[in-house]
């Protein structure tokens, strides 16, 4: 059998499909600093904990004693629990921070409620504010009358359409689900390296790109992805249909170096038992269900209208923790996925169709600097 080398270079999250002499951009810029973003609702557990920013087209809810990066809804309402803290918000509907929690500054195309004894930056609403008792705030300006006092100057009746349109404007979520949705089609197309049986227990996968229907992973089962001692392995997993993981299920990368990445493309829906760690980062078509379990390095990135439920997510920094990296943080000069080769791609100006990007916010900003660069090499058979 003849060996074929494909080579992956993550960084700065463009995913290109080559025609001649031209890319198109398909995972782009909308999807740096993100551990997730939904097509429909985004939950995030109690006392979890997510390193990067959440963007969903629909609600948007934080457990109590949850902590976040920040949070913005397209057109649904955002709520932080109780005793949590949050970074900015926007929300295409009504915000409420819970009672003594802690947020930036929110935006909201409707009411703001700000709950007793928490803190909030400026806090900028189309419609009413409330600010509960004992709260603090920076500048509040609101559309409607402003219930309670706060620490700055209050402002009603005067709509800040101004700072609203520029908040939204950071991230397009139209956008960026287009984006999930061509990358998993593209994806699809690599060249199979290995069949995915049906049913796993305990399992070692080497590097490759693996294809499957649906795959059921029993409980306590620990699922290892052997890098054999290279420094960049690839696994990329093609699923037709779901996934679905029992309880207490671990996952990990071994023998690989910083640069090792796992990457899913599932047709179905993403289900998680209680307890389990994931690796990796996950194009899911169907809704994800792992309100108590956790994702110990990678995203979560859906393009329907199925919701995402996740307990912790760990997203950067990924090189610290007892799983390895295994995020798809990066992609910086891109790939190439021609006639099913996946190879590097080096970025030149006058070969790739321009791309038009809105400039982020600081807190954009600061998550994408906090990304982690590697490069990647798959080995494949053919």
């Amino acid at each position: 059998m003849n060996s074929k080398l494909s080579k992956l270079f993550l960084g700065s999250i463009l995913l290109s499909v080559a025609t001649g002499s031209s890319a198109s951009l398909l995972l782009g810029p909308d999807l740096i600093g993100y551990s997730g973003v939904s097509g429909a609702a985004f939950n995030v557990g109690a006392d979890a904990l997510i390193t990067n920013n959440i963007a969903a087209f629909a609600d948007i809810g934080t457990g109590a004693g949850s902590t976040t990066a920040n949070l913005s809804s397209s057109t649904g309402a955002v709520s932080t629990g109780a005793d949590g803290s949050a970074g900015n918000i926007y929300a295409g509907a009504a915000a409420v921070i819970g009672a003594r929690a802690a947020a930036g500054d929110v935006y909201s195309a409707a009411a703001i409620t700000v709950a007793a004894n928490s803190t909030a930056g400026n806090v900028y609403a189309a419609a009413a504010v409330t600010l509960g008792a004992g709260s603090t705030t920076q500048d509040v300006y609101a559309g409607a009358a402003i219930t309670g006092v706060s620490k700055g100057t209050q402002t009603a009746f005067a709509v800040p359409t101004a700072e609203l349109s520029l908040y939204k404007d950071s991230f397009d979520v139209d956008a960026a689900l287009k984006q999930i949705g061509d990358t998993q089609d593209a994806l699809k197309k690599l060249d199979t390296d290995f069949a995915l049986a049906v049913g796993y227990g305990s399992t070692v996968f080497e590097a490759g790109v693996w294809e499957g229907t649906a795959v059921t992973v029993a409980a306590n089962s620990i699922i290892q992805f052997d890098g054999k001692g290279e420094e960049n392995p690839i696994w990329v997993f093609n699923l037709i249909s779901a996934l679905t993981l029992g309880t207490n299920n671990k996952f990990e990368i071994i023998n690989a170096g910083a640069g090792a990445s796992v990457i899913w493309n599932i047709g179905g829906g993403l289900t998680m038992g209680a307890g389990s760690s994931f690796v990796g980062a996950a194009f899911v078509t169907g809704a994800v269900a792992a309100a108590t379990s956790d994702v110990t390095c990678g995203n979560l990135f859906t393009n329907t209208t199925a919701a995402i439920g996740i307990g912790d997510m760990i997203s950067t920094n990924c090189l610290g923790t007892d799983s390895w990296t295994g995020s798809i943080n990066g992609l910086a000069a891109g790939i190439d996925i021609t006639d099913g080769i996946i190879s590097n791609k080096s970025i030149v100006v006058e070969e790739a169709d321009p791309v038009s990007v809105s400039e982020p916010s600081t807190g954009l900003l600061m998550s994408s600097f906090a990304l982690m660069f590697f490069a990647g090499r798959l080995k494949r058979q053919s």
